[in-house]
């Protein structure tokens, strides 16, 4: 792996400065062509001997009726999609881009961050999930989020302050400058922010209530890279990577620390984040990995927080329910895995407006295909 100088093509980032909708289109495809805002990337290369999908393309005519429509119809901002039962690619189709291209996973990389977690923890880097955070990285002394237990990390409840946090984003915004867009331009380290937030007087108690915090993930991040004693990326790609058995390219977006921006920085390939989608659910069933890495994939697909409604919140996965055997991993801008862990199906979309969710989560659309033996 390698830290990548990338050179910034204006016309990509309009001046809005929000990591939100307002990314352009382009941006899905930036990754690949090599014009990313920071100039610091750490590319992850593909397996040299990895087994290509099963391919039964277009087989399940339920499922290509769903996803024919959610990328033909109205409104019309998804790029791709894939579908996979069983371990067999049964729907892929790409609208712009290709197999090979990097697509960002905004807070998908949030999912991709806790199973990292669940890797140190299993080899006995981090001792245990009721550990503060602050015994681990000394930046997060005299912060909510090193009061904190990684568990409440992990289930986005820190008890840090809501004050300047966008809840749908999850950022903090201060000067109207979010905190993501400083971070991933070089502007802001992410050892910075934790001490420019989070400490005004509406704190809550740690595990007391979810809430949607952005830096709850940068501190896992930043609890692993202490705690295994070598940068996130570096640890992610010589230990969780070569277990996907990647086909593409895959990038981390880093600080200008070179240190991986956790909570929603992480480009890759529909095929490999539906290959991320599988090696959940080969540890759930007991396939691979260590019996505690496969507990703590269980624990991590069971409901621990309650959001709103239906929706609850595992260890950095959302949770529609909580019964189903579904988890899901979500990013801002329209992109989502679903996957029923136990049915072995796994769903990947990607798009660059959030108002495409509206057809994603219709509990009509694509879920009871999730959960049809």
């Amino acid at each position: 792996m390698k830290s990548l100088k990338r050179s910034i093509i204006s016309v990509f980032f309009c001046p809005i400065v929000a990591i939100a909708d307002h990314e352009p289109p382009e941006y899905s495809f930036a990754a690949s062509r090599g014009n990313l805002p920071s100039r610091y990337v750490a590319e992850l290369a593909p397996s040299p001997t990895f087994k290509p999908w099963i391919q039964d393309v277009n087989s399940d005519v339920v499922i290509k009726a769903k996803l024919d429509d959610i990328l033909d119809g109205d409104p019309r901002v998804a790029w791709a999609a894939l579908a996979v039962n069983k371990g067999r690619i049964v729907y892929e189709r790409y609208l712009s881009g290709g197999k090979e291209n990097a697509y960002p996973g905004w807070s998908i990389s949030k999912s991709v961050t806790s199973l990292s977690f669940g890797y140190a923890l299993c080899e006995g880097k981090i001792k245990s999930i009721d550990d503060r955070a602050d015994q681990y990285v000394s930046f997060l002394k005299n912060t909510p989020w090193g009061e904190a237990k990684l568990k409440n990390l992990l289930t986005m409840s820190s008890g840090a302050s809501r004050t300047n946090l966008n809840l749908a984003s999850g950022d903090y915004t201060v000067g109207s400058t979010p905190f993501s867009y400083s971070i991933a331009r070089n502007k802001l380290r992410i050892n910075q922010v934790f001490s420019r937030a989070g400490n005004d007087a509406d704190r809550r108690d740690p595990g007391s209530n979810f809430v949607y915090n952005n830096l709850d993930t940068e501190a896992i991040g930043a609890v692993i890279s202490s705690a295994v004693g070598q940068s996130f990326q570096d640890y992610f790609s010589s230990v969780i990577w070569p277990q996907i058995d990647a086909e593409h390219k895959a990038y981390w977006l880093l600080d200008s620390d070179k240190q991986a921006i956790t909570h929603g920085f992480f480009f890759a390939s529909l095929r490999d984040f539906g290959r991320i989608a599988q090696h959940l659910i080969d540890l759930y069933k007991r396939r691979v990995g260590s019996k505690c890495l496969q507990e703590y994939v269980r624990e991590a697909f069971s409901p621990q927080l309650h959001v709103e409604g239906s929706v609850w919140y595992g260890f950095q996965f959302w949770i529609p329910g909580p019964k189903g055997f579904i988890a899901e991993m979500w990013g801002h801008q329209g992109q989502m895995i679903l996957l029923n862990y136990e049915r072995e199906k796994i769903i990947v979309l990607t798009a660059y407006r959030s108002n495409i969710f509206k057809k994603y989560r219709d509990p009509s659309n694509l879920y009871p295909w999730l959960r049809i033996p």
